[in-house]
């Protein structure tokens, strides 16, 4: 940075006049420990010569350590440590007329400050002026701001971060931010696109879903609650004819649509494994006495009948109620009775229908979501959705769908 001070005052024996000086710094920013390299030329733009030209006043917060002229053989003469606070620094005898000087030197800084002005203070003394009448003038030296290392290191991250990396960060993050707007364009599209095929398929569904819970579904659940209420209030035979019922309509199911169809996957899971709960805690295993005996019956067994048919079709002599005339009814049916007896079995096939009854109720409803008033509940005790939870817990369902399934249920 170079300034230009011009400074004017009266000169004795003269009409006007001035003396320039243009100062200059070699840096504009330096550490404590670091010298300052400075330069000052002069010009008596006066109509007389100046003498005696001396620095009295150093910059403020620097030390001078050195100072240089010209000489009359054109070299350097230089001060070193020249303190200034004993007496001024004569620079020139004199400095003729349209004459200009130019000084140099090494100031070091005494403590850390803000950009601020360094400044020198010159005296003189016009050649027709009486011996005591001497000019002074400020001049400056230009800007500089003196660092601790520390400062330097923070100013430099600070620049280097906040400057240099500024443009490519913006960038990067312009970026970012455009393909997180373009992903959550496409995630809303592909949500409506979904939403849209949901709707399209589910209003083809739905009158399957209708069709199915009336001809399949509900039946099968009557049969399975009308079962284990029998078997709760001790009415043997009466069970008896409603398993044989229950077989029967699940067979059929299976048949003729193939199994289960719900709105919801999660239902489909807990009705197949509460079926499978009962059935092997009821008939056993694939090739046990009880499940043969049950297989060989089942074409004999009619889902329109009621508890009368099948006492009028199969009862024993004079219909006595103690036993059936079909060998292989009466089969299954001593087979069954021996089943009763175990009261932990009974428990376990009783409380698996539970299951099965309220989830097809549940799902059997719940197509018609928005036909009703009120939203479609599972209901059910605690014991029992706590074994609901517990099943699809054990398909790997995470809890969130879990918690989901069952934010509809009322207990009881």
């Amino acid at each position: 940075m170079v300034l230009v001070w011009m400074w004017h005052f009266p000169c004795f024996g003269q009409t006007s006049g001035d003396v320039t000086g243009v100062g200059t710094l070699s840096a504009r920013t330096i550490l404590i420990h670091e010298q300052l390299r400075f330069t000052l030329t002069l010009r008596n733009k006066t109509g007389s010569p100046l003498s005696s030209l001396t620095l009295l006043v150093g910059p403020d917060g620097y030390q001078v350590q050195q100072v240089c002229v010209p000489d009359s053989e054109w070299e350097s003469k230089c001060w070193n440590g020249w303190d200034l606070s004993h007496s001024g620094l004569e620079l020139a005898p004199a400095l003729p007329p349209g004459q200009s000087l130019t000084v140099w030197g090494y100031l070091r800084p005494t403590n850390t400050h803000k950009t601020a002005m360094v400044t020198v203070v010159l005296a003189w003394k016009p050649s027709n002026a009486p011996k005591v009448a001497y000019s002074s003038a400020t001049f400056s030296l230009g800007e500089n701001l003196v660092q601790s290392e520390i400062n330097s290191r923070l100013v430099w991250l600070y620049d280097f971060f906040g400057k240099v990396l500024a443009i490519p960060m913006l960038l990067v993050l312009i970026g970012w931010g455009l393909d997180q707007i373009s992903k959550r364009r496409e995630e809303r599209r592909d949500q409506q696109q979904e939403k849209a095929l949901r709707a399209e398929t589910w209003k083809q569904m739905l009158p399957v879903s209708h069709s199915y819970s009336a001809k399949y579904y509900l039946p099968l659940s009557l049969a399975a609650e009308k079962f284990v209420h029998a078997l709760r209030t001790n009415k043997i035979r009466v069970a008896f004819f409603h398993l044989l019922q229950l077989q029967a309509r699940m067979r059929v199911t299976r048949d003729e649509i193939g199994g289960f169809y719900f709105r919801d996957l999660r239902g489909e899971t807990l009705a197949a494994e509460c079926w499978r709960r009962q059935s092997v805690a009821i008939l056993g295993s694939e090739d046990s006495p009880f499940q043969k005996a049950m297989s060989a019956i089942m074409a004999k067994v009619q889902t329109s009948d009621s508890y009368q048919d099948f006492e009028d079709r199969f009862s024993g002599v004079a219909n006595t109620g103690s036993g059936f005339s079909d060998v292989a009814v009466e089969t299954a049916w001593k087979l069954f009775q021996g089943w009763t007896n175990n009261q932990i079995a009974v428990s376990e096939a009783a409380e698996s229908l539970d299951g099965f009854i309220a989830v097809l109720d549940f799902e059997s409803n719940r197509p018609f979501e928005y036909w009703y008033d009120t939203r479609p509940r599972l209901v059910a005790t605690k014991r029992l959705e706590s074994m609901l939870r517990t099943i699809l817990q054990s398909e790997h369902y995470t809890s969130e769908q879990v918690a989901q399934y069952f934010s509809a249920v009322t207990q009881i």
